[in-house]
């Protein structure tokens, strides 16, 4: 009588009788392996992102308590994480920037690139952190 129960419970469950795994175990783990790993690749893309949003806060803060001509700045991130090869070394160097040279940078950050040169100069700063 155990060997009839185990082969009715075995096929009632669609384990192969004798053990082992039903025949659509390995296709439906597959499947759903698949789900789980598109969802870590995207949360490592959100990790990435992340980094990159407290790289610049931090750069941010820095150039914030920036305040006299030869203090340093610390050059911002673009979302592809990279940063302006360009980037005023200086307050001084940024107060220098001519209107060319701004709206290269304020392009390289998606920055809105038009009006006039101190215009262009002022929102530059306020996106790096320095105070008006």
């Amino acid at each position: 009588m155990k060997g009839f129960q185990a082969r009715c419970t075995a096929a009632d469950t669609g384990v192969v009788a004798g053990g082992g795994a039903p025949a659509w175990f390995g296709p439906a783990l597959a499947a759903g392996l698949a789900g789980i790993r598109a969802d870590i690749a995207d949360i490592r893309g959100d990790i990435a992102e992340i980094r990159g949003d407290i790289a610049n806060l931090t750069a941010r803060q820095r150039n914030a308590v920036a305040v006299h001509q030869t203090d340093q700045l610390i050059p911002l991130n673009n979302g592809a994480g990279n940063s302006d090869p360009n980037f005023p070394p200086t307050i001084y160097a940024l107060n220098s920037m001519n209107g060319p040279r701004l709206t290269t940078s304020l392009t390289f950050y998606g920055q809105p690139a038009g009006g006039a040169v101190e215009a262009r100069r002022d929102r530059f700063k306020k996106f790096v952190g320095i105070r008006l």
